[in-house]
């Protein structure tokens, strides 16, 4: 009977620690942010980006700060909840500059961007646009570089600025092909 116990009381004392260190792997920031980004759901996406946020605010992870208050933007703009979007993106792009993440603000602009774009002020969306992309180009992020010339030439196109939409669209910046079908 006592080795019964002992065997018991061994099992016990793993599975305490295996859902212990299981408990502290979720908490961990940059795991919360992943779950965050991979959900479908926007409101359970902007939960686990407020528990990375908080979470990376404990542990100073200022990277993750900036990401998490970028990706609660995303989604409230998803939920097209504009202002929500908006303020997020804003203490996103604060928070870049105080930590000096220069890679981040892209991101940041971006979302300015769509907020604008989507509360049909495509000439600020164009302004917000090109901060981002010149950010993009200062990181060397080619991809989310194109993403920024093809939402500024969606903007143009917004204004009946044709020509520049496509300039926009062919810009020599990156070098994909994009094709559009004009409504």
């Amino acid at each position: 009977m006592t080795k019964k116990r002992s065997l018991i009381v061994i099992l016990l004392c793993v599975c305490a620690n295996a859902f212990s260190f299981q408990y502290r792997s979720d908490d961990n920031p940059d795991t919360l942010l992943k779950k965050a980004r991979k959900s479908d759901d926007p409101e359970i996406g902007i939960r686990l980006a407020k528990q990375a946020l908080q979470e990376a605010k404990r542990v100073k992870n200022k990277p993750v700060i900036v990401k998490s208050l970028s990706l609660i933007s995303d989604n409230y703009w998803d939920l097209r909840s504009y202002d929500s979007s908006k303020n997020y993106a804003q203490n996103a792009l604060l928070e870049a500059d105080k930590y000096h993440l220069d890679s981040l603000k892209g991101n940041c602009w971006l979302s300015l961007g769509m907020v604008s774009y989507s509360k049909e002020d495509f000439k600020r969306s164009i302004v917000e646009y090109n901060k981002a992309a010149a950010e993009y180009k200062k990181a060397n992020q080619k991809r989310y570089l194109a993403t920024a010339y093809m939402n500024i030439g969606v903007s143009n196109r917004k204004l009946s600025q044709y020509t520049e939409a496509i300039n926009n669209f062919m810009n020599p910046h990156f070098h994909c092909r994009l094709f559009f079908r004009f409504e």
